[in-house]
């Protein structure tokens, strides 16, 4: 059947909108989507970015089971009304992968790219995956092809920069970060991980204005602690860390691991990735190799909480960049 001219007019306004990439704009974008849907139930590339802005809403604070409840119901309105879009299948990787349940992400993702047709969007997703088995190399591979296939998408450009980051390719991961946050401004992570690579890379103050860019308030939190530590201010470097730990707990114990982890506390760092586990905490998802948490790896908790992953044996291939 023919999409509704109306409904398509407002699933193109929507795709204008979430290249904005802000809370507001995806509230924006999921009204409407829902209204394109009202006008035309079938329509299943509006059920496919309806399941891509509730997943991306997990990242604006979103309720965690909520958000991924509700994408994972959009995507399977998707795939049965047009079993043949690849995307479905690579946002349906992506929350498999955020449950941890890694083997449901790679068959997802293997149906994504037989059906993939030129788009980048999964080779993204195959990039992060293999990002979380430690598989950096294959990453760095698998996200130069998506920003081949789509040269003008930041995500794109930020995906290849966190793959370099985690490589231990500063040099590389900025220029990726640089090029995202020229296509995309309000790309809150691209200056975050910028602000992590120029303070690995000893430019503190430059790191910490980075991080000061970041739009999302526990990203940007996150940094100030970091980069405030870094250049010696520990009154700054608390007070980020105790407002992100006082508004964010719920949703935000990866980050906050991440803060006690770049000040060398490594007993808070291990409590709150435990947090993180019991809270379901997609950031879990790229502990592998994160550079922060290198002096951990040697930890007995660690390597438990890494079992529970169900990463032991991938945690075991891994070469870790040396500290």
């Amino acid at each position: 059947t023919e999409t509704s001219p109306d409904a398509y007019a407002l699933f193109l306004q929507s795709r204008h909108v979430t290249n904005r990439y802000t809370k507001d704009d995806y509230a924006q974008a999921e009204q409407l989507l829902k209204e394109a849907l009202e006008i035309d139930p079938g329509f299943a590339p509006a059920w496919l970015n309806l399941g891509d802005v509730y997943r991306v809403q997990e990242d604006f604070g979103r309720p965690v089971d909520e958000a991924r409840e509700l994408a994972f119901a959009a995507y399977q309105n998707a795939r049965r009304l047009d079993p043949n879009l690849a995307s479905t299948y690579a946002g349906l990787s992506l929350i498999a992968r955020r449950n941890f349940d890694f083997t449901g992400a790679d068959q997802y993702l293997q149906q994504a790219l037989k059906l993939s047709e030129g788009s980048g969007f999964p080779f993204n997703v195959a990039a992060s995956l293999s990002r979380t088995f430690g598989r950096f190399d294959k990453s760095i591979e698998l996200a130069q092809t998506a920003t081949s296939l789509d040269p003008a998408s930041s995500a794109a450009h930020s995906n290849l920069g966190y793959s370099l980051y985690y490589s231990g390719n500063l040099n590389g991961a900025a220029s990726s970060f640089r090029k995202s946050i020229s296509l995309d401004p309000n790309r809150f992570r691209a200056h975050f991980y910028l602000g992590r690579v120029l303070l690995a890379q000893g430019a503190l103050q430059e790191g910490l204005a980075s991080m000061q860019k970041v739009t999302a308030d526990y990203f940007r939190l996150t940094g100030l602690a970091m980069a405030y530590h870094a250049l010696g201010d520990t009154q700054k470097s608390d007070q980020a860390l105790m407002e992100l730990t006082e508004n964010s707990s719920e949703f935000a114990a990866f980050q906050i691991a991440e803060a006690h982890a770049f000040r060398g506390e490594n007993d808070a760092a291990l409590a709150w990735l435990y947090r993180a586990l019991e809270s379901m905490d997609g950031g879990l998802a790229v502990l592998l190799g994160n550079p922060v948490f290198t002096e951990l790896t040697s930890d007995v908790r660690y390597q438990a909480l890494v079992e529970k992953l169900g990463l032991l044996s991938y945690f075991q291939d891994l070469r870790l960049p040396s500290s």
